[in-house]
């Protein structure tokens, strides 16, 4: 018959880690933490869906967003691995129990990589390809340049396809994976920010493999590769939201942007962190990413609720009932978005 004595003895555990079990507080408040997380995310990926638009959101957000979540989720799996081994001994309650923490970590990063397949799919269509430059085949309202918030000269004529190529870094991820060369460069780095994302994901996913592989969970290797993982998520953490703030406050409005999403999250954050913080060994790599990003959060929030007053109040003002989504003037809203005659609607 199995010994766990030789179970804890081979895997150097000690018996007593396993048999800790949360107390009930902390159950109750963890699983309403779990619940608490998905619903939080509901407003921004209803929002998306709705208006079938990512416009406002900022590639980077998306970008360092994914890249902290994927870490994150990494170095809490490989820091606790040993729960999943005190489970082979446990009941499938107490296992539960014990392993909450990753739970609310997985709902998290889960939430944020939907958010991010969203932003791709629904990448708002006049922003993606080039338009032609004064074509006598079409009417003017259609032949306006596209802006998107860059200067016309970086819009070049379909006559020309060969300057399609041509990016001012010098690196066009279109000629790099073989794609459509009329997409613009706003698009382009949402191709990039994509293949980025996977890229890294796999080789996360690669490289902890290997290391479980070779040397084990249990070892001084892999337990400092997740605390790279867990330091490279704070650092991404605290600029993720620097591009999104300037983009919102460039924009002068939220844009695809859910404030009852960040009014969820930015308290839950802080609770989110006392609760990893709460567990049993918790290392602090574990959680500061996330205070970091609540912290962020709370200012981009403040950011948007400003906005959105401002917007309100001229709106008032003006005598004249104006979209909350585009909430500007006809003349900035031909400056910072591409035209169309249907203007999004939100909610929210």
């Amino acid at each position: 018959m199995f010994s766990t004595d030789v179970f804890y003895k081979f895997l150097e555990l000690d018996p007593e880690k396993c048999q800790i079990i949360p107390g009930p507080g902390m159950i109750r408040t963890s699983i309403l933490m779990i619940v608490g997380t998905y619903l939080s995310y509901t407003p921004q990926i209803y929002k998306i869906i709705k208006n079938k638009t990512s416009y406002g959101i900022s590639p980077y957000f998306i970008l360092l967003g994914s890249l902290g979540a994927i870490s994150n989720i990494f170095n809490y799996l490989i820091l606790n691995y040993w729960l999943f081994d005190c489970c082979q001994v446990l009941s499938l309650s107490s296992c539960f129990k014990k392993t909450l923490g990753v739970f609310l970590i997985g709902a998290q990063t889960i939430q944020f990589l939907t958010i991010f397949m969203l932003f791709i799919i629904y990448f708002p269509r006049e922003s993606k390809y080039r338009r032609e430059i004064d074509s006598p085949t079409e009417s003017p309202e259609n032949s306006q340049v596209y802006r998107s918030g860059q200067s016309s000269s970086s819009h070049v004529s379909l006559t020309n396809p060969q300057a399609l190529l041509k990016d001012k870094s010098g690196f066009s991820v279109i000629k790099f994976l073989g794609l459509d060369k009329n997409y613009t460069v706003e698009y382009e780095t949402a191709l990039l920010v994509t293949f980025s994302i996977i890229t890294y994901f796999t080789f996360c996913l690669l490289v902890t493999t290997l290391f479980g592989e070779t040397v084990g969970f249990y070892s001084v290797y892999i337990r400092t590769w997740a605390k790279i993982l867990g330091i490279f998520s704070l650092s991404v953490t605290i600029v993720q939201f620097i591009p999104q703030i300037a983009k919102t406050i460039k924009l002068k409005h939220v844009g695809s942007l859910s404030i009852p999403m960040m009014m969820i999250q930015t308290p839950g954050g802080f609770m989110f962190v006392y609760i990893i913080a709460s567990q049993q060994d918790s290392n602090w790599t574990s959680w500061v990413s996330t205070f970091s990003a609540a912290v962020f959060q709370g200012v981009l929030l403040i950011t948007c609720l400003i906005l959105q007053y401002k917007d309100s109040h001229s709106s008032v003002s003006a005598g004249t009932s104006t979209s909350p989504l585009l909430g500007h003037s006809e003349s900035e809203e031909q400056n910072d978005i591409p035209v169309k005659k249907n203007r999004y609607r939100t909610f929210g």
